[in-house]
Formats: C-alpha cells, structure tokens, sequence
C-alpha cells in the first residue's frame, strides 16, 4: 500500500509538467509516434516527430497501471462501506450481548434479541454523532443503549459525551452512578473519582433516597437510570426541582437552592395508593334493573314488520288512486263536458282532485317508506330479548281526505 501511493505521488507530479495525455494502456506494442501529437507543416501534412528516448512508452505504460490499481482500490473500498457498517453493527449487538451476561447475570436476565440490536443501534448512532461533534446527541444515544443492555462501555461514553457538551452535572450524575453499578470496572475506578472530586468543588450534590424504589425527574428531566432505591443527582448552582415518581400517578416534588460545593440529603416516601373498592361485582347476580333496561333498550321486531305492511298498503292505494286519475273522469270525458281552457268545469274539477289525491298517497307512501327503513336500522333490536313493551304503528284513513297516524303502547 505505502508503494501504491508513493507511485500515484510521483505520477502525479510527472503529469503535471505534461501536456499532453497519456495514452491509454493496452496489450498491443504500439510507437510513440503513433501515439504522439502529429504536428503540421505549412502544407497541412503532418510531420514526422523526431524519435522518442527509449523507455518512454514503457514508463508511460506503468503510470496508466499505477491509475488502473488506485482506482480500482477505491472502488473496492466504496463496495465494502455498507458491508463494514452491517458487520459493526452486528459486532456491536455481540459485545453488548456478553458485556451485559458479564456485568449483570447475578441481578438481571440476559436482554433479548430485539433490545440486543436496539442497543447496538444506539451505540452506533453516539460514536457517529460524536464524531460529528454533536456531543449532545451522542449522549443521548449512549443513555439509550446503557438504558437497552446495561454496560460500563455505554456509561463511559454517555459521560464523555456529557463532559464535551459542557454539561458537567449530568456527567457527574452518570459517574457517581455508573461507580455504584459497577464498582468493579478499572477504567471507571480510574477516570470517575477525578471527575466526581472536581464536581464536589463546583456543583451542588444531592443523595436522594425512595422507598420504595422511584423515578427521579430532575428540572422536568428524567435522570439517566431507571427506578432507584437510592441515587446521587449533582446539580449547578441555582433553583432546581426533584420529583420522585411511583406507578399509579404518584409524585412527591422536592425544590432544591443548589450553591456550589454543597450537598444535601432529600428522602421521599410513596403517596398512599389510590383507594380501591374491596367489594368485587358477583358475575352471577342479577343486574341491576337500570343495567337490564340499558340492554335490552330499543323498539322491538314488529314495529318494523308493521312499518313494512303499512309501506305495502299504501304502494298499493297509490296505485290504485293514479290509476282511477287517469281514468275517472278521464280525458274524453272533460274534452266532451268542458269548453275549452274552462277550468270550473265539474269533471275538470273532479279530475283535479284525484291528482291532488295520487300526488299526496306519493308523498305519504315515501314517508313510511323512509321512517320503516330507520326503525329498522337504529331503533330496532334485533337481539331477541324481551326489551320493551312498546309497540307502535302507522294507520291510514280515508275518511274525508287522507290521514296519517300511529297507534301502539309505549
């Protein structure tokens, strides 16, 4: 390798004082004047070049396959990019997998798969947001995979992350915890009491203490660890608010004056449980009659069934009455009875009102129609319990004119 670039430098200076192009290598013998610029005479002929040193068409030969061997290298080297990542991926999701057996095997069960790959791609997203400088970011993903699959290696760098972001306290936080966790590690024993001796001089300490184990929420920011018996916060000097957090919605809120180099101790004790009826529903008791009356709500079958006899009834008078309009008196009648645009005319009158008759059975007809059509859909049940004891039904009467009604128990 270290020849390859020592040739692509040399050729790179040679081709700079030429210029003219280098041929392109191939197996053929050819001449250098063959490959030559030809030059013009007056004439426009070209005119022979005068003859080459010997060992220029051979030194000319080696640089394009000095070319050749640097690009395809790159070439390679773009191909396995995406495989190298895939493959540090999956080296990641092994060293996760036997850092978390090693550390925590006496305490937690060994993550499953999925954590296993979440981890390892929370780890990956810090060291390429760390090396962006997005020191922030990268903390937040090594929190991420500590938080999957716990491990020393995650602490660490969420810590150095913390540091170069200028968030000192949160570091502290992460080594005082990560020294509690685990005691044992040579580089946390090596760089943590450093950090926390510094942090003791210019932060504020906090030992907080939960029973039972809590959440702790520092300045509406959940701490880098979960449910806790016991914990230290360092925080920058100012006014600062703690809150411990338990299942069932319960919190207990602690304000904190943090002044630089101070420390205090803040214990928290879980609200009492929301109160729980001790009575639990018999399934075998009957319902109470209001629940019984909520179920079996709704009109029974045969308010539709009547609704449907009553639309069928009325198609069949509505044709009956169109019929006998167009028939009684019917149109020769009121052309041999009536003069011409006479509009008083008995059987002229007679005939109107049997329209009138057919255009309001039309109407009616398609109000039941409609109103049958909805008891069915949403006021109907279906169930076949004994819901209710209303019952209702559409009534026609002819008498003196066309009237609509409803009869039935409610």
């Amino acid at each position: 390798m270290r020849s390859l670039a020592s040739d692509v430098r040399q050729l790179a200076i040679r081709l700079s004082g030429r210029r003219r192009r280098a041929p392109k290598a191939s197996g053929k013998t050819t001449s250098y004047e063959a490959i030559a610029p030809q030059a013009l005479d007056a004439s426009g002929r070209a005119r022979k070049q005068p003859a080459q040193p010997a060992g220029v068409l051979e030194e000319i030969q080696r640089e394009n396959r000095v070319i050749y061997r640097a690009g395809d290298l790159t070439a390679r080297s773009q191909a396995s990019e995406s495989k190298r990542s895939r493959m540090r991926t999956q080296l990641w999701t092994a060293w996760l997998f036997l850092t978390a057996v090693t550390w925590s095997a006496p305490v937690w069960a060994a993550p499953d798969a999925e954590r296993l790959k979440a981890a390892a791609d929370e780890f990956d997203a810090g060291r390429r947001a760390y090396r962006l400088r997005d020191f922030e970011n990268a903390a937040v993903h090594f929190e991420n995979a500590d938080r999957d699959v716990p491990s020393p290696e995650a602490l660490q760098s969420a810590i150095r992350a913390r540091k170069e972001a200028g968030q000192g306290a949160r570091a502290a936080t992460l080594a005082a915890w990560a020294l509690s966790r685990y005691p044992g590690d040579a580089e946390l024993a090596e760089s943590a009491p450093k950090l926390l001796a510094d942090a003791d001089k210019a932060l504020f300490k906090v030992n907080v203490s939960c029973a039972p184990g809590c959440t702790l929420v520092v300045d509406d920011k959940v701490a880098p660890f979960g449910e806790t018996p016991a914990a230290t916060l360092y925080l920058e000097p100012g006014s600062h608010s703690v809150v411990a957090s338990w299942p069932n919605d319960r919190n207990t809120r602690a304000a904190i004056e943090a002044t630089a180099g101070g420390t205090n101790s803040v214990s928290f004790s879980a609200p009492a449980a929301p109160a729980v009826s001790s009575t639990a529903a018999d399934p075998s008791a009957p319902p109470p009659p209001d629940a019984d009356r909520a179920q079996q709500s709704g009109l029974p079958p045969a308010v539709f069934f009547a609704g449907v006899g009553a639309t069928v009834i009325m198609t069949g008078v509505t044709t009956w009455s169109g019929i006998d309009t167009i028939n009684n008196p019917g149109k020769d009648a009121i052309a041999s009875q009536c003069q011409p645009r006479d509009t008083n005319c008995e059987a002229y009158q007679l005939g109107l009102s049997h329209q009138r008759r057919t255009n309001m059975l039309i109407g009616a007809t398609a109000v039941v129609a409609a109103a049958t059509a909805v008891v069915g859909l949403f006021f109907t049940n279906w169930g076949g319990s004994k819901a209710s004891e209303a019952f209702v039904a559409p009534t026609l009467t002819m008498d003196n004119g066309i009237g609509l009604g409803a009869v039935g128990r409610f």
